[in-house]
């Protein structure tokens, strides 16, 4: 009987040693940017792009479309999933969620996303929008990288992190 006892605990702790070793999969930017885009009190016309959608697929994100973002980086090739919203009207709203394969090339992510913040707030001259580019955020959490140009930052923010962190 102790033989019994002592193989299914010892058959336990395997288990569970093994069960820890696996990790959670990583959360879909899409479904991180869709939470973020809720948390938008006014979202304006615009368009949502994903790395995942295929050409021909509206969400479709092509390269063109990435180096007119964000110019010619080597950071994109450590991306392994993005999805953005970009705002059709005059009112800037951009959110981006990255995916990076490693802490590095989150690092340059961030630095490609403040040179693009850099240059919204020398476009956006109308007064009206001004708290909205001061307010935008360039975010790390782990490796995902958070762009936010929106009317409530904090509020889109949270609702990012809620979805990270709520599933882990």
């Amino acid at each position: 009987m102790r033989r019994i006892i002592t193989l299914i605990l010892a058959l336990m702790l395997l288990l569970a040693a093994v069960s820890c070793g696996k990790s959670t999969p990583p959360i879909p930017c899409r479904e991180i940017l869709l939470a973020m885009a809720d948390a938008e009190p006014s979202l304006p016309a615009g368009r949502f792009y994903s790395l995942s959608a295929a050409e021909g697929e509206s969400e479709y994100l092509s390269d063109s479309l990435l180096r007119a973002l964000y110019g010619e980086h080597g950071a994109v090739e450590g991306w392994l999933d993005c999805a953005l919203y970009l705002s059709v009207s005059e009112r800037p709203c951009e959110l981006a969620v990255i995916l990076c394969r490693d802490h590095d090339t989150a690092s340059d992510t961030a630095r490609l996303f403040g040179a693009r913040l850099g240059a919204i707030r020398i476009t956006v001259t109308d007064p009206d929008y001004g708290r909205i580019v001061t307010d935008a955020k360039v975010t790390v959490l782990g490796n995902y990288v958070l762009f936010l140009v929106s009317s409530d930052s904090e509020a889109v923010l949270q609702a990012a992190k809620d979805v990270i962190r709520g599933s882990r």
